[in-house]
């Protein structure tokens, strides 16, 4: 999975190490290497951003 994250954002994912990422809404589906999918579409999967795991999921507060 690809992201257009600001660079401050590698660096600390590098930092933190974490075992999972966990990707919530609209945003974080138009940042991934696939924005035209719909985010449901993403969802019940597994991507990878530099070897670490992703989930994407809805947001539990959407956007009104």
């Amino acid at each position: 999975m690809r992201c257009g994250l600001p660079a401050f954002l590698y660096r600390q994912i590098e930092l933190v190490k974490p075992n999972v990422i966990l990707a919530m809404g609209e945003q974080q589906r138009n940042r991934s290497s696939r924005p035209k999918q719909s985010l449901g579409s993403l969802r019940n999967q597994i991507h990878r951003f530099r070897g670490i795991p992703v989930v994407v999921t809805y947001h539990p507060r959407p956007a009104a």
